[in-house]
């Protein structure tokens, strides 16, 4: 992916994550308190396709895997035999460093 593409695409969902920011923030938890935030995440990893399920007191598990029986693998993120494409990882922390510039850019005083 280029840099490009990476800057189109984090343009085409920024109104997104800015409301979605703006929506968790008008609710903040605290500690373990943080039910409106659980039940937003859950939400959105249902609608994704996966089947979030509790883990300890305030947190989501969700399986990622093959789509096809005995294909793949099915793992929680920190599983020991959970493999992940590192080379992906540039991109996203590119997204995250250009939605975090973009907020200062919009925020200054």
């Amino acid at each position: 992916m280029t840099s490009e593409k990476l800057l189109r695409e984090a343009e085409e969902i920024r109104d997104r994550v800015l409301s979605e920011r703006r929506t968790l923030h008008q609710s903040p938890g605290t500690g373990f308190d943080i039910g409106e935030t659980l039940a937003f995440v859950r939400k959105e990893l249902a609608d994704m396709g996966l089947q979030p399920v509790d883990c300890g007191r305030a947190g989501l598990v969700a399986l990622v895997g093959g789509k096809k029986p005995g294909k793949g693998y099915c793992y929680p993120q920190h599983h020991p035999m959970a493999k992940f494409d590192e080379s992906v990882l540039p991109g996203g922390s590119a997204v995250y460093a250009y939605m975090a510039l973009r907020w200062l850019e919009d925020h200054k005083e």
